[in-house]
Parts: C-alpha cells; sequence; structure tokens
C-alpha cells in the first residue's frame, strides 16, 4: 500500500533493499555476553534492544522487497504473454539460487574473521 501510493515499485525496492542492509548490519552490534545470576539471565537491556530493532529492519525490508519484486517481474510481460507464467519462477530460482551460494561465500570470506564479520558479509550481499 505504501509502494502503490507513495514510493513506487523501484523506489520501495530500494528502501526494501537499504533496510535489509542496515538490519544486517545492525545484527554486526555485539554486546556483552549474557550473565546466569542464580536462576535468571542477564543481558544488556540497550544491546537487547538493538538486536530487536536490526531485526525489525529486516522483516519490514524483506517486505517491501519481496512483493514489489514480484509485481515488476509481473509486469515485463503484456497480459497473455505466454511468458508471464514462467517469468516468476525463474525470478525466485535466481533467489534461491543466490540463498544457496551466500552461506559457501561466508564461510570461505569470514573463516579467518569473527563472528560478527559474518553478519557484516551478509549485510554487504556476499
Amino acid at each position: 500500500m505504501i509502494a502503490d501510493r507513495y514510493l513506487g515499485l523501484r523506489k520501495a525496492i530500494i528502501f526494501g533493499a537499504v533496510l535489509l542492509v542496515v538490519g544486517h548490519l545492525g545484527m554486526a552490534y555485539e554486546g556483552p555476553p549474557a550473565v546466569m545470576m542464580g536462576e535468571t539471565v542477564s543481558r544488556s537491556v540497550q544491546h537487547e534492544q538493538a538486536f530487536y530493532l536490526a531485526l525489525s529492519f529486516i522483516v519490514v525490508g524483506v517486505g517491501f522487497l519481496k512483493a514489489n519484486i514480484s509485481t515488476i517481474v509481473g509486469g515485463l510481460y503484456g497480459e497473455g504473454d505466454p511468458r508471464r507464467d514462467g517469468g516468476l519462477p525463474s525470478s525466485i530460482w535466481g533467489s534461491t539460487l543466490a540463498r544457496l551460494w551466500r552461506p559457501f561465500c561466508v564461510l570461505i570470506w569470514a573463516k579467518p574473521m569473527a563472528g560478527v564479520m559474518v553478519l557484516v558479509l551478509q549485510g554487504l550481499g556476499c
């Protein structure tokens, strides 16, 4: 609805991608380890809130990105074009292959690095 009325499809996709990058980079914001105090676990409230904020950026970014990309792919072909039905699965396959490739990139590049760098690399799209 926001993309339809205010942003437009392309700007909504860019906005969603930026939110995804910010969310993944925000996940790299690491706090002190949790501490057990008897039966309870004590965590840094500031870092826990930063985690949930980064997670919400990722969720909203995916919402903007996925729905609008599907609409653009559907608009690539005219009404009644037989290729239109094959366009969306091709787009989904491309996205799936990228998701399958990402863990290998992260394993290769981030193995000597700290765990935080894995999140930074994912935020950069690797």
